[in-house]
Parts: structure tokens; C-alpha cells; sequence
């Protein structure tokens, strides 16, 4: 379960509200694990949008970031990543629902939105509820399921793409031979009509001739 929670905003460090479990681990402990907290916090001033996991054993820390805003929690090694990841995106649609980047901006009190923090709790039992981690692995599971699916189905559609374009440069290969073949049968064909009919020109050409000299100059 989630044992240290903390949404801050990333360029000053100004938490803006938190939850933290102390009931099951040592307040020096868990005051360590804060302090560490807000470490991770401040290196994410100058990066973008992201979202990663940090190992720590026993535990690991987890962060979103989002429009300048980090949604941050503490959980113990055993408990699954991808529950975390879920645990703190619910977090970040209700808490940019309930709240304007106006207002998360311009406050500069520590903890201004901690009554926040009744709905990091909720959120918190819900996640940690062994049937709805049962649940959420089963949706993750089935997501896998679709992504493969669609994946396959986008290599089969790039599959036909490469073949379709194939079989085009194929068709535009037998095209080109075949205005080529037409060509060389355009010229065959007038070579043979010249050999076939030359001679008979030839002679016709004589016979003019000959009567032209015979009829004017004779």
C-alpha cells in the first residue's frame, strides 16, 4: 500500500498536499523517506512530463508529473508498480478536476489544498483493497491482450502495405517492358514493310525516271 503521498508543485518544491502512513513504520523512518521525497521532487524542476519509478529497497518511489504539478507516493517492494501508477493518475484527474492551474499556481502556503487529503485516503483503501488489485491486474492484463492484438493487426496492415507496393513495382516493371516490347515491334514491323516494298519502289522509281528522260529529253 501506498505509505508516504505527496502532490507539490515542481518549480519551487511547494507541497500542496500529502497523506502519510505512520501507523506501521517509524516516524524517523518514515520522516527519512519524506525527506527523499522532496529530493526526487526537486530534480523534476527542469524536467518535462513524465512518469518513473525509483528504486529504494525496501520500497520504491513512483511519480507523475503533469503540467508542473508532481503527484508522488512511497510503496513497499511487494506492492505491484503498475497499481501505483494507478493509484496516483486517480489522483491527478480528481485533483485538476477539483482545482485550476490558477489556483495551483498562485498560492505560495504550504499544504493550501490539504483537505485534499480525504480523498488521497479513500483512494488509498480502495487501491489497496486485495479484490480491486485483483481487478485492476485483470484490466492491465486484458490491455496487454488488445495492445498485442493491435499491434499484430498493424504489422499484418503493414505486411499487405510492403506486398502492395511490391506487386506496384512489379506492375509498373512489366509496364515499362511493355512499352518497350511495343517499340521494338513498331520498329520490326517498319523494317519489314521497307524490305518488302523497297524493291518495288525502287523499280517504280526507275521506270519514272526513265519515262521522264525518255518523254523531254529525247
Amino acid at each position: 500500500m501506498p505509505i508516504l503521498t505527496l502532490i507539490a508543485r515542481s518549480n519551487d518544491g511547494l507541497l500542496l498536499s500529502g497523506s502519510v502512513e505512520d501507523d506501521k513504520y517509524s516516524i524517523s523512518d518514515v520522516q527519512e523517506y519524506e525527506k527523499k521525497a522532496k529530493k526526487i521532487i526537486e530534480n523534476t524542476k527542469k524536467s518535462q512530463d513524465i512518469r518513473l519509478h525509483i528504486e529504494d529497497p525496501p520500497f520504491y518511489f513512483v511519480y507523475i508529473k503533469e503540467n508542473g504539478v508532481v503527484y508522488l507516493t512511497l510503496c513497499p517492494e511487494k506492492f505491484p508498480r503498475k497499481i501505483a501508477f494507478c493509484f496516483l493518475e486517480e489522483l491527478l484527474n480528481e485533483f485538476t478536476t477539483i482545482y485550476s492551474l490558477q489556483q495551483i499556481n498562485s498560492t505560495s502556503v504550504p499544504y493550501h489544498f490539504n483537505k485534499f487529503e480525504n480523498f488521497i485516503l479513500k483512494t488509498k483503501k480502495v487501491y489497496t483493497d486485495s479484490r480491486s488489485q485483483h481487478s485492476l491486474s485483470q484490466v492491465s492484463e486484458e490491455l496487454k491482450q488488445v495492445h498485442s492484438i493491435f499491434s499484430q493487426s498493424i504489422n499484418e496492415i503493414l505486411n499487405r502495405q510492403k506486398n502492395l507496393t511490391k506487386a506496384t513495382e512489379k506492375s509498373s516493371s512489366l509496364l515499362e517492358e511493355s512499352k518497350k516490347y511495343e517499340k521494338a515491334a513498331n520498329d520490326l514491323k517498319r523494317q519489314m514493310l521497307f524490305r518488302k516494298y523497297a524493291p518495288l519502289a525502287a523499280i517504280l522509281v526507275i521506270i519514272i525516271l526513265f519515262l521522264f528522260f525518255y518523254f523531254f529529253y529525247w
